[in-house]
């Protein structure tokens, strides 16, 4: 922003003879502010109260000393983020015409305020907060105001600087509900795209119609689905007809669209990093001694050695290029570790390195000869986000050391913490060959002399950057800047205005429509309860699936109900073959549940299946709650009972693998079918077993 006002450029402001006029009134600035009791100094930075109107001086200075104490020790965050909601607050209650505030602002300058005159003027402010235009952006960001509020004023009342509230103020009802969850990559659309589709608006309107018939709510994500949908097929592109797995391809296309942009983008400054260990292996120069020679020379002779080992570069003379970018990365590596240097560097040499970034194409492109580039670590997190669907939070801050060996033959395990859940640890296994894993210790490896130059906690961080010549972490707003500014150069994704936070949302959806709408995958992966995992998971495809299963089963009931009835398809209007249809898809396995399709088991790749392990998550399985099915169900269970002892002892690992999941299955029905409405129904099976078991002919079923 100085920069700006004086018309230089950054390098320019942080540079000789700027930064020391800089640096001096920095200084002085420091000594007023330390002198003024309005003004609390902690962390490095100024919480200025004594330039707010209207309360008087020994309010704002006991307001200022609280304030410091409580919050010093807090992350530095916190301690801005409720500082600048404190000050909005006090500057509003200061201004305001209100009776209550007027009354407060007296009262401060008498030395007491009176806790009814506070409460009411803290709550006025709410109400213009929550309609002011800042409050009304995001319910979420609102609420998160509402509670720095809170804890600023807690602060302020543990020193009886204020009254304490009665209670809290409190935030924006339902804020999550009515922010909604975070978007995927396939809910988003380009500008233009979002103002121009008119059968998105036609089937908006005829969903909002078809909802007030039947008292149905219709939420709002799945336009934005469509309208991604729309705006690729209106690219040419060619989606399935189902609309859960048309989203499934899309989102799997724009992940698999940005690992292959982000391995490129590695892949160009790995190469930069060997092509300096090149040029530092041919160098001319004894670096060791160049800072002395530099020291005893006069500026003619300077000159002359400057170009004898570092030549002027042209597009025609690529050699002089490569042999001065070499010399000069033989300098920093002997005088300055290998980091190439900025104003730190001045009083020994000058302004002979920022000379030579000028020659040779900027320091970040000279530096990543011997460091990453940023780039390459910003490509490699987003390998790890895309592959892992970690949140940015636990990417950004995984140490160095998180690789280690998986119990998983081929896997490495990468540990990350959360910490917003105290420290909870994050683990994800990834193939030991992925370009992820290769991304992430290669890094590991090339930031070591970086890391020497920090101390805890970043010192021992993985994602470290080069931000001019400090060295530090790498920050949310850098990469999320660089992420957004990366996608839009990708060809299919220009315009999109594509963020990190998306990545994660997109690969938990995509897990749950791979796995036919089970959530468990996800929440694996996203290491969340069902509740949390639902916000992520359960969007619009994945409800088309559940709806999808609904019918079917629904179908299928019609079917088992009326199958034994004469004529009842044709009084119920389902044709003849239909109905058929019907039987032929519904198929008894014998052990009291139905398949849907003997040919539709994922791993049988369209052979017909030939196992009996239904059990296991095979999306074919149909239970369904009908006597006679049920009455099949504990008929089984009855017999795998009176054999275990013998299978146990005779055949246990064909009973472990086979008939013991079997039983687990049917004592699970049973639990679930003997509380609820379901009992009805598990009693009357119970009595129809009675009966079929009764019968001359009955012989009891037996494994095989």
């Amino acid at each position: 922003m100085l920069a700006a006002k004086l018309g230089l450029s950054p390098v320019a402001l942080d540079s000789a003879p700027c930064l020391a006029l800089v640096e001096a009134k920095d200084a002085q600035l420091m000594e007023l502010a330390t002198a003024d009791p309005t003004t609390a100094i902690f962390q490095n930075r100024v919480f200025i109260f004594g330039d707010i109107d209207a309360w008087s001086e020994s309010f704002l200075a006991r307001s200022a000393n609280r304030f410091g104490q409580v919050f010093e020790g807090s992350s530095e965050g916190t301690a801005k983020a409720n500082y600048l909601a404190l000050r909005k607050a006090l500057v509003w209650i200061g201004s305001s015409s209100n009776p209550h505030c007027r009354a407060v602002v007296s009262n401060s300058r008498e030395g007491q305020i009176k806790g009814e005159s506070w409460e009411e003027a803290v709550h006025a402010y709410r109400e213009f907060y929550l309609s002011s235009a800042d409050g009304k952006k995001s319910p979420i960001s609102a609420s998160t105001q509402i509670g720095c509020l809170n804890s600023a004023f807690r602060a302020l009342s543990s020193g009886g600087v204020v009254p304490a509230l009665s209670l809290p103020l409190m935030g924006v009802k339902n804020a999550s509900r009515k922010a909604g969850h975070r978007k995927s990559l396939a809910e988003t659309v380009g500008a233009d795209e979002a103002s121009k589709s008119r059968y998105i608006e036609f089937a908006r309107s005829a969903m909002q119609q078809a909802g007030r018939k039947y008292g149905v709510s219709i939420e709002g994500d799945a336009f934005d689905f469509l309208r991604t949908l729309e705006s690729e097929t209106g690219e040419g592109s060619e989606l399935p007809s189902n609309p859960a797995e048309a989203v499934l391809m899309l989102v799997t296309k724009r992940i698999n669209v940005l690992v292959q942009h982000a391995e490129a983008v590695l892949r160009r400054w790995v190469a930069r990093r060997e092509e300096g260990r090149e040029l530092l292996a041919n160098t001319s120069i004894d670096a060791g001694s160049f800072a002395g020679l530099w020291g005893h020379k006069n500026r003619t002779e300077r000159i002359a050695m400057i170009r004898d080992w570092f030549p002027i570069s042209s597009p025609l003379l690529n050699e002089h290029r490569k042999t001065g970018i070499g010399n000069l990365l033989a300098v920093a590596e002997a005088n300055f570790d290998g980091l190439l240097p900025g104003k730190q560097a001045i009083e020994t040499f000058g302004q002979f390195f920022q000379k030579r970034y000028l020659e040779y194409g900027g320091f970040y492109e000279i530096d990543s000869y011997l460091n990453p580039h940023r780039d390459a670590c910003f490509a490699a997190l987003t390998l790890y986000l895309c592959e892992s669907g970690a949140n940015l939070a636990v990417a950004r801050t995984l140490d160095a050391d998180c690789i280690e060996d998986s119990d998983l033959p081929g896997y490495v395990r990468i540990t990350g913490h959360k910490a917003r859940a105290k420290g909870k640890p994050i683990i994800v296994d990834l193939p030991r060959k992925s370009a992820t894993i290769e991304a992430l210790s290669w890094l590991r490896e090339e930031t070591v002399r970086i890391r020497r130059k920090l101390t805890e906690p970043d010192s021992s961080l993985l994602f470290l950057v080069r931000v001019g010549e400090r060295c530090q972490s790498m920050s949310v707003n850098r990469y999320s800047a660089w992420f957004t500014s990366f996608a839009a150069k990708i060809p299919g994704l220009e315009g999109l205005r594509l963020t990190p936070s998306m990545i994660r949302p997109t690969v938990l959806l995509r897990s749950a429509l791979e796995n036919d709408g089970r959530l468990q995958v996800g929440m694996a992966i996203g290491q969340h309860t069902q509740q949390v995992t639902q916000g992520y998971q359960v969007k619009w495809p994945t409800r088309l699936l559940y709806d999808q299963h609904l019918r079917r089963f629904q179908e299928a009931f019609e079917t088992l109900v009326i199958r034994n009835i004469d004529a009842a398809a044709e009084k119920l209007g389902i044709e003849p073959q239909e109905f058929k249809r019907r039987l032929e898809t519904l198929r008894e396995t014998g052990l009291g549940t139905y398949c849907k399709d003997p040919f539709g088991r994922p791993e049988s790749k369209g052979e017909q299946c030939t196992t009996l392990d239904c059990w296991n998550s095979c999306p074919q399985m149909v239970i369904v709650a009908e006597i006679e099915s049920i009455a099949l169900l504990q008929i089984w269970q009855g017999a795998l009972r009176v054999v275990r002892p013998n299978w146990e002892r005779d055949q246990p690992d064909r009973w472990d693998a086979v008939w013991l999941p079997w039983l687990s299955l049917i004592d699970a029905i049973e639990e679930k079918m003997s509380r609820g409405p379901l009992l009805k129904i598990w009693n009357q099976a119970r009595a129809r077993r009675k009966t079929i078991e009764s019968t001359v002919q009955f012989v009891p079923p037996n494994p095989w």
